[in-house]
């Protein structure tokens, strides 16, 4: 663009993740705070936080460190606490860590998180519950959870990509080493991986560019 603002939220903190929604807000995670960016009757950005919403005893969350839409919620990752967010009825809930919450994927419109000491899970209802064979990735940092094919999905930690066989409960072995085998990451940290199209990703490190 030719032309740039810069929009802050309501306590003016780094802002940590953004979410465009097709209904036009960008949803928005920060340092103590989130909500979303709406543009007003001049067609200015204006940012709505979502706190509000929240009990005294829910406020410490510290950074918010991903924002993700799926199946029609919008959730909000910090270390300590998971928020889903219904835009429909404006209504917030709050699921707390029984350790600490990694990164998030959307899989088949199901939420997938990694949580520290315990391995792979997923939102069912307003709980986070262990996957079969999710224990797998217990001791590991989850970065990256990604689509793959019908049965498997992609995860990665800092240095690793696993295939995954969800309906299995198992590590895809051949799927994994056919997948590392032509990459050429050696120590290097993996920071993000995105679907490009079709069955190529894109995957980004720490200080190796891009692959």
């Amino acid at each position: 663009g030719r032309e740039w603002r810069t929009y802050s939220t309501d306590n003016n903190s780094g802002i940590r993740a953004v979410c465009a929604h097709p209904s036009g807000r960008i949803y928005a995670g920060a340092v103590q705070t989130f909500g979303y960016f709406e543009p007003n009757c001049s067609g200015s950005l204006e940012y709505c936080s979502l706190c509000p919403l929240l009990k005294t005893q829910e406020l410490d969350f510290s950074d918010v460190w991903q924002v993700r839409e799926c199946n029609s919620y919008i959730y909000f990752q910090s270390m300590l606490k998971l928020f889903r967010y219904n835009p429909s009825d404006n209504s917030l809930i709050t699921i707390d860590a029984k350790t600490d919450f990694q990164l998030t994927g959307n899989i088949k419109n199901e939420l997938y998180i990694g949580q520290g000491s315990i391995g792979l899970c997923k939102v069912v209802d307003e709980k986070v519950v262990l996957i079969p064979g999710g224990q797998f990735f217990k001791d590991k940092i989850i970065y990256n959870i990604l689509p793959y094919d019908a049965d498997n999905i992609l995860v990665s930690d800092k240095f690793n990509i696993y295939i995954f066989n969800v309906t299995k409960g198992l590590l895809n072995k051949e799927y994994t080493d056919l997948f590392n085998r032509n990459l050429s990451l050696k120590d290097e940290r993996i920071y993000i991986i995105f679907k490009v199209r079709g069955n190529y990703y894109g995957i980004s490190t720490l200080n190796e560019g891009a692959f």
